[in-house]
């Protein structure tokens, strides 16, 4: 028989469920999203601040990392997240459209039990030599559960909010996925954007076809407020006599948080989740400070999010939904969430991936792994590497 292809049976089968509580005893998958517009600067050297903050106890199964006006070479970013992340996962699989970048690294062992990645991309700025706005995704099922990964960059500047929502709705029209994957509501083919306009009342968009949605990015929403407010708020309430707890006075700042408003009123947008916010706005600053930047007078804002959609009966758990400030060297700070995400077995219908991953990458970033380590101190030294395994 082929564990390749064809089904043995749900208790036996390769993806089924005596698999499944071997592979995640608890039946979830541990999540972990970032999202950074980079600003088209040089990371630091470590990358642990973003990949693995402080709060976090371990390494998750699944490190998805979407970045904007990303710097440099595509292997180079990726070789450094590899480096950071050590021998335990592997680059799954990875999207770009101009200086938008998507990557999903796998702990090792979920190779086998995944079906094949796919991927599609939406650029926004139609005819644009250099794309900087758009989306793009990577889809993939573990065991029977299916799920879904996006990173957008919309439009900036605070008057166009309609413009955003206009965006957002057609790239998640235009996205092109599945594309091998059995699963349901599937729409097939790309569209001309006058045909999109068309159907878009009649319709399902690509994130009814996943189990779970997964949307993060420079969404670049603001606040309706004056930069004067906002600064005002802030040192109020992040300052060094702010209050304990937080929340009665951000409930006031996000009442005037432009996405907030499409979370409960936009059509698509509304049946999308977020964890609460209990961090400062995350744009715009003075790269390498924590200050607000002067020169052009932009309010601060939350333009940095991430986003979840789950199909109904089933629940997504967001354990952690935070900024790494340590990370100063953009004009934003990278945004961060972990999530618990309930998983059931499934059956070997779907087309396996066969452990395969970006091997390149990994033996890169191991290569730099080893050439960082000194013997004599038994330390890493000028490393991208986390401790913890």
């Amino acid at each position: 028989r082929s564990y390749l292809h064809g089904s043995v049976g749900p208790f036996q089968s390769l993806l089924g469920n005596s698999e499944l509580k071997r592979t995640l005893p608890d039946g979830k998958l541990k999540v972990f999203i970032g999202t950074w517009n980079m600003n088209g600067k040089t990371p630091p050297s470590t990358l642990e601040d973003l990949l693995l903050p402080t709060p976090l106890q371990s390494l998750p199964d699944v490190v998805v990392i979407g970045t904007q006006e990303t710097n440099g070479e595509r292997d180079e970013w990726e070789v450094g997240l590899q480096e950071t992340l050590g021998p335990g996962h592997v680059l799954f699989h990875s999207v770009e459209l101009g200086t938008i970048h998507l990557a999903v690294f796998l702990r090792r062992d979920l190779i086998w039990v995944c079906s094949v990645p796919e991927s599609d991309s939406h650029s926004t700025r139609a005819g644009s030599a250099f794309r900087t706005k758009g989306g793009v995704a990577v889809g993939f099922s573990i065991f029977g559960t299916s799920l879904l990964f996006v990173n957008c960059h919309l439009p900036a500047h605070a008057e166009k909010f309609a413009e955003r929502e206009r965006d957002l709705k057609k790239i998640l029209f235009s996205l092109d996925l599945p594309k091998e994957l059995p699963i349901r509501k599937k729409q097939r083919g790309k569209r001309e954007p006058h045909v999109l306009l068309l159907i878009h009342q009649f319709a399902s968009h690509v994130t009814s076809n996943y189990d779970y949605v997964f949307l993060c990015g420079d969404l670049n929403f603001r606040i309706n407020k004056s930069r004067e407010d906002v600064l005002d708020f802030v040192s109020k309430t992040w300052g060094e006599t702010s209050p304990v707890d937080l929340r009665p006075e951000l409930t006031k700042l996000l009442e005037a948080d432009q996405l907030k408003l499409s979370l409960a009123n936009n059509r698509i947008l509304r049946t999308f989740s977020e964890a609460e916010i209990t961090f400062a706005p995350t744009y715009k600053y003075i790269p390498g400070t924590e200050h607000f930047d002067e020169a052009k007078q932009r309010v601060p804002s939350y333009t940095d999010r991430i986003l979840w959609k789950e199909r109904k009966g089933i629940s997504v758990r967001c354990d952690h939904y935070d900024v790494a400030k340590q990370l100063k060297c953009s004009d934003h700070f990278p945004v961060w969430a972990a999530f618990q995400v309930p998983i059931k077995p499934g059956r070997e219908t779907i087309p396996l991936s066969a452990g395969t991953f970006n091997r390149p990458v990994y033996l890169e970033g191991m290569k730099r792994r080893l050439q960082a380590w000194d013997p004599n101190k038994l330390s890493l030294s000028n490393s991208a590497s986390c401790s913890l395994q």
